[in-house]
């Protein structure tokens, strides 16, 4: 039987890398054909209006980042690195844009 498996982006989201390797895993073992579709990371152009929130927070004494934008573009690639490699390997993952759901 052909079993798809839609999760949510996988871009570095570990757990979610983990789950569907282990349920692609065992839905192998017994014997079905598995895809993994992997939505297309949608970026919100909304985020930047909490940015005048996160200042206030800043200012009243809270730990917040307030461009969290930036300190992402120097983390990912770092993150990614060994996480591409992974899914590459082992998950047989299919990417769909938000328009075909």
């Amino acid at each position: 039987m052909k079993i798809g498996i839609l999760s949510l982006v996988l871009h570095t989201n570990y757990g979610g890398i983990l789950q569907s390797y282990a349920l692609q895993t065992v839905l192998e073992r017994l014997g079905h054909e598995v895809y993994v579709f992997n939505r297309e990371q949608q970026y919100d152009k909304t985020r930047w209006k909490y940015i005048p929130k996160r200042f206030v927070k800043r200012i009243i004494g809270r730990d917040v980042v307030i461009f969290q934008e930036a300190r992402y573009k120097k983390e990912a690639p770092i993150i990614c690195q060994h996480i591409w490699n992974f899914r590459k390997k082992y998950i047989h993952e299919y990417i769909i844009n938000h328009s075909m759901i």
